[in-house]
C-alpha cells in the first residue's frame, strides 16, 4: 500500500513550499498543489493510506482461489468537473485545471485554510474554491460567479478518489456493498426521481457515503453539508461508456481511473446569485457506524428533536372516530384510557378543516363539515378544542392535520391563482386526487413560499390553529418536506432547470417552518410531526416522523431504511391499516427502532377482521408492544464495530432512555415464507466504551415467548451473548450498573 509518513496534527502545522500547500489534523492529511488547485495527496493519518496513490495487494484475486497480482491504480487527483448547460461545455480538473489566481493560505485558532480563484479558458465564470482543514474534517467550498453571458444552470461535480479495497455504505437498504471499479452505482439526494418520494432502494434521506476497509480498520467519509441549499445531489462513480477501469495490465489514462463523484445538480448560475456548493472529507475508525455519528454530532439541530415532544413518544393511531357526536364525554374518557393502556402516546386528527387550501375556516363561519373527505361529522372551533382537551388530559397528545402542498383546484383558483404551480410547459400539477380532474375534489399542487399569497395564507391558518385550540398537542403535517415536481412558475432564487428559473418545493417546506410554523408552534409548548420527509436538511424543527403507511412484505423495505435514519434520537413510526398482518409491522417496528400504529380491527381494503385474528392480533400486541415502548427516548449508538449479528438476520443497537442497551435481531422472512421454527445458539457481539457497567443481560426470544438471563463472554469493550433460541425476533437487554 503506498502511503506518505504519518504525522500527527500537532507535528504537521499547515506548511507551504513553492507548489504545495498541506494541512492536517489528527484523522487526515490534505496537499494541494498550489499551481493547479488540485488535491494531490488525501492521507489518512492512522492506516496512512493516501487515497490519491493507492496500491492494492491481490486486486485480482478470483473465486478460483488465486490470489492475483498486486496493482498500481495510477496517480488521482481531487478537483472538479463542471458542466455549463447553456453552453454545453464541460471543464474538469482531471484534463485542464484551468489557472489559479488570488492564492491565499491563513489559520485561524485550529483551522487552516487555502483559497484562490480559477480561471477555466472560455469559461463565463470565475470559481473561489476555499479548503478548510478543521479539527476533525475537511471541508471544501466551491463559490461561481457570472462574469459575462445569460443566467444558467451550472452542474458542479466534486471528483474525488474511489476508495478501493472495501466496502462503500451509504443510508440505504442495499447497502453495504463491495467497491468494483468497473461496477456503477448512483445513490439519490433531493428532488425525487418520481413522484413525490422516488425510487425506494437507491435513494437516501441523509447526504452521506463511507468507504470503509477491513483490512485497515478506518474509513472516509464524504458527505454534502446541510447548511448549503441544494437541489439534487448524486453519489456515483465515473464509470460509464467512457471511463470503464478493470484490474489489467494496461496502463490507464488519468481520465479513466476510477473517481467517487458527488453531482450537485439543478442550480443556478445568475447574475444577481452566485452558485455555492460544499463538501465534508473525514477519516473515521472502523465501519460506517462512527462515521454517521461524526455526521450527526456536526448536525444534531437536525435530528434531535424538542423536548416537549418526550411526553408523546410512543405509539400512533388516527382520532377521528372519537370526534363522533354520538359518544358521550364519558365514553371518550374510556376509550382514551384504553388506548393510553395499549401504548398510545399520540393521535393524527386528520379531518378538522373545511377542504384542502382551508385548514380552518374563518371565525365568521360557526360550523362546518370536511367537504375533501366528506362522511364526518359536523365541526366547531369549539368541539375540536374540547376533542384535543380530553385526550390531552389522557395522555394522548392530539396533532391536528395540516396540509400547505395541495388545494383543491377551485378554491385555488379563486382566491390563490398566482400561487398555483406549473411545469416546464405551463400546465398545472396535479396532487391529491388531481386525476380526477374537473372533479371538485381534484386538488393542484400549490406554492406555499411565505412570499406568495398561499403561503401567507397558510401562516395566518396556522396562527388560527393554535390559538383556536390551544390545548393541541401540535400539528400533523401531512406531505412535509417532500420533492414532488419542479414548479416553474414561481423562483426559489436558487433552482434552474434547463436554464430556466424554477422552484424545488422542498425549499418551501424549509422556510415555512424556519421562519413561522416552527417558532409559532415551538414557543407554545407544541412540537411537530410529519409525513415522510426525503431529506435530513427538511427536518430541523421536526420533532416527530411517520415513516411509511403500510408495513411492505419485504425483509428490508427501502424507503423504511432510509427514513430510518431520520430517527436516530428522534421519533419515527410506521402506519399499517392491515390488522390482517400485524406481525411484519411489529418485526420492521423492532429492526429500525420505530413506535407502530394501534392494531386496526380491518383489513388493508377495509374488510372487518374475523374473531380469530382479532384474538391473534392481541396476543402479537401482548408479545411485541412491551419492547416496542421501550424505544421512547432511544439513541442509535455509533461506537466502532457496536454490532455483530449472524446471518440471515437484521437489526440495531440502541441507548434506552433509562442507560440501558438495546439490541434488536429479526428475521423477517420467517413471517414471508411462514417458516415456523427457530435457530438455536445463535452468536451475536456487542461491542460498548463502558461495557465493563453491564451487569446483567436479558435475552427476550419474542415471539417464541421465552426469556433467559444469560452471562456473557467479555473481552474488554466486547460482549459476546450466545442466543438459546432465536425464531422471528429476539431482543436482548443489557442492564447497566446505576
Amino acid at each position: 500500500m503506498a502511503s506518505t509518513l504519518p504525522l500527527l496534527a500537532s507535528q504537521l502545522p499547515a506548511s507551504s513550499s513553492q507548489n504545495q500547500w498541506t494541512a492536517a489534523n489528527d484523522s487526515i492529511q490534505l496537499s494541494v498543489d498550489k499551481s493547479t488547485g488540485v488535491i494531490d495527496h488525501l492521507v489518512d493519518q492512522v492506516s496512512h493510506e493516501d487515497y490519491c496513490n493507492q496500491t492494492l495487494a491481490d486486486a485480482t484475486s478470483d473465486t478460483d482461489g488465486n490470489r492475483g497480482l498486486t496493482f498500481s491504480v495510477g496517480k488521482r487527483i481531487g478537483g472538479l468537473t463542471l458542466y455549463d448547460e447553456l453552453r454545453n461545455r464541460v471543464f474538469r480538473d482531471i484534463s485542464d485545471p484551468g489557472t489559479v489566481t488570488n492564492l491565499k493560505q491563513s489559520k485561524n485558532g485550529d483551522i487552516d485554510s487555502l483559497s484562490f480563484d480559477k480561471l477555466y479558458p472560455g469559461a463565463e465564470f470565475v470559481v473561489h474554491e476555499t479548503f478548510l482543514v478543521e479539527p476533525k474534517d475537511v471541508r471544501w467550498n466551491v463559490r461561481i460567479k457570472k462574469t459575462s453571458g445569460p443566467d444558467r444552470t451550472v452542474r458542479v461535480i466534486y471528483d474525488v478518489p474511489l476508495p478501493l479495497g472495501g466496502e462503500a455504505w451509504a443510508p440505504i437498504s442495499n447497502a453495504p456493498f463491495r467497491v468494483k471499479p468497473w461496477l456503477p452505482f448512483s445513490i439519490d439526494y433531493g428532488q425525487s426521481t418520481s413522484g413525490a418520494i422516488g425510487e425506494g432502494e437507491w435513494r437516501t434521506t441523509v447526504p452521506l457515503m463511507v468507504f470503509y476497509s477491513k483490512r485497515t480498520d478506518r474509513a472516509l467519509a464524504i458527505a454534502s453539508p446541510l447548511e448549503v441549499p441544494a437541489v439534487r445531489i448524486r453519489f456515483l462513480t465515473n464509470t460509464s461508456a467512457l471511463a470503464d477501469f478493470y484490474w489489467n495490465s494496461r496502463q490507464y489514462p488519468a481520465s479513466e481511473r476510477p473517481y467517487f463523484q458527488v453531482s450537485n445538480e439543478d442550480l443556478g448560475l445568475r447574475t444577481s446569485h452566485d452558485l455555492e456548493t460544499s463538501l465534508l472529507i473525514a477519516a473515521q475508525p472502523a465501519n460506517w457506524r462512527p462515521a454517521l455519528g461524526w455526521f450527526y454530532s456536526k448536525y444534531k439541530a437536525y435530528f434531535d428533536p424538542n423536548p416537549n415532544f418526550e411526553k408523546w413518544d410512543g405509539a400512533y393511531t388516527g382520532g377521528d372516530d372519537l370526534m363522533d357526536p354520538l359518544l358521550t364525554t364519558q365514553q371518550v374518557r374510556e376509550a382514551y384510557a384504553k388506548r393510553y393502556a395499549l401504548g398510545v402516546r399520540w393521535e393524527e386528527y386528520h379531518s378538522p378543516y373545511h377542504l384542502y387550501g382551508e385548514m380552518i375556516p374563518p371565525p365568521e363561519m360557526k360550523s362546518w363539515i370536511d367537504i375533501s373527505d366528506p362522511g364526518g361529522p359536523t365541526l366547531t372551533r369549539s368541539a375540536i378544542e374540547e376533542h384535543c382537551r380530553l385526550s390531552k388530559q389522557a395522555g394522548v397528545g392530539t396533532f391536528l392535520y395540516y396540509n400547505t402542498t395541495e388545494s383543491e383546484y377551485w378554491y385555488a383558483q379563486q382566491n390563490f391563482s398566482k400561487s398555483i404551480a406549473k411545469s416546464e410547459d405551463d400546465q398545472t400539477i396535479a396532487a391529491w386526487r388531481g386525476r380526477e380532474y374537473p372533479s371538485k375534489r381534484a386538488c393542484w399542487l400549490m406554492n406555499s413560499d411565505p412570499s406568495t399569497g398561499f403561503g401567507k395564507h397558510m401562516v395566518d391558518e396556522a396562527k388560527q390553529m393554535v390559538q383556536a385550540y390551544p390545548d393541541a398537542a401540535g400539528f400533523f403535517w401531512d406531505v412535509y418536506g417532500r420533492s414532488y415536481m419542479f414548479d416553474f412558475a414561481h423562483d426559489d432564487g436558487i433552482t434552474m432547470v434547463d436554464n430556466k428559473p424554477a422552484y424545488y418545493p422542498e425549499f418551501m417546506y424549509r422556510r415555512l417552518l424556519d421562519q413561522y410554523i416552527g417558532p409559532l408552534l415551538h414557543d407554545r409548548g407544541m412540537t411537530i410531526t410529519a409525513n415522510k420527509p426525503v431529506t435530513i436538511a427538511s427536518t430541523r424543527g421536526i420533532d416527530g416522523i411517520m415513516m411509511m403507511e403500510n408495513a411492505p412484505y419485504e425483509v428490508s423495505p427501502g424507503w423504511i431504511t432510509t427514513q430510518s435514519y431520520l430517527g436516530l434520537t428522534r421519533h419515527v413510526m410506521i402506519l399499517d391499516g392491515d390488522g390482517a398482518d400485524q406481525e411484519i409491522l411489529y418485526l420492521h417496528c423492532l429492526r429500525y427502532g420505530a413506535f407502530n400504529s394501534l392494531v386496526s380491527d380491518h383489513s388493508r381494503d377495509g374488510k372487518p377482521l374475523p374473531a380469530d385474528t382479532i384474538a391473534y392480533n392481541q396476543k402479537l400486541h401482548n408479545m411485541y408492544q412491551p419492547f416496542v415502548n421501550m424505544f421512547a427516548g432511544k439513541k442509535w449508538i455509533f461506537y466502532p464495530h457496536a454490532l455483530d449479528l449472524p446471518a440471515n438476520t437484521f437489526g440495531n443497537i440502541f441507548q434506552l432512555k433509562n442507560g440501558d442497551v438495546m439490541i434488536t435481531m429479526v428475521s423477517a422472512w420467517r413471517a414471508l415464507d411462514h417458516a415456523d421454527g427457530f435457530d438455536t445458539n445463535l452468536q451475536v457481539i456487542a461491542r460498548l466504551p463502558n461495557a465493563a457497567a453491564v451487569q446483567s443481560v436479558e435475552v427476550d426470544s419474542v415471539d417464541l415467548g421465552e426469556k433467559t438471563s444469560i452471562s456473557p463472554q467479555r473481552n474488554g469493550n466486547q460482549l459476546t451473548i450466545a442466543v438459546p433460541k432465536h425464531g422471528k425476533a429476539t431482543v436482548i437487554l443489557l442492564h447497566m450498573k446505576n
